[in-house]
């Protein structure tokens, strides 16, 4: 009986990382927040935490990633141990989201802009 509480801890234990893990990557993107109609510009910043989503019809090499304060276009990496998200995304299957770090940045020259506090994909 006394090892019943020793169990929960080691369960909680467990627990604790993936958790940490979704409040380091800060993931804020929802299905829902999408919106093409929002005109506030948002900055550009390396080393942000971002999350990324493909289009279910998502076939080119490039994406677009998004967040509360960073606009970049980036090279998908094929290579990365994500690859699997890309290419399932490549086959027609929406991907909801994915937590990567900002390597690269690139101001565009043309496209839409996006209210700061509701981070979006778009392509």
């Amino acid at each position: 009986m006394e090892t019943k509480p020793y169990l929960a801890m080691l369960l909680i234990l467990c627990l604790l990382p993936m958790n940490a893990a979704v409040r380091e990557y800060q993931i804020l993107w929802k299905p829902d927040s999408i919106s093409r109609h929002l005109e506030e510009p948002i900055n550009v910043e390396l080393n942000d935490g971002l999350i990324f989503l493909f289009h279910e019809d998502q076939h080119q090499p490039n994406c677009m990633y998004w967040t509360y304060s960073v606009k970049v276009y980036a090279e998908c990496n094929t290579e990365s141990p994500e690859a699997r998200y890309l290419y399932c995304a490549k086959a027609n299957r929406v991907i909801d989201q994915f937590a990567v770090n900002v390597h690269s940045v690139m101001v565009p020259q043309s496209g839409p802009s996006f209210r700061p506090n509701k981070p979006v994909y778009f392509l």
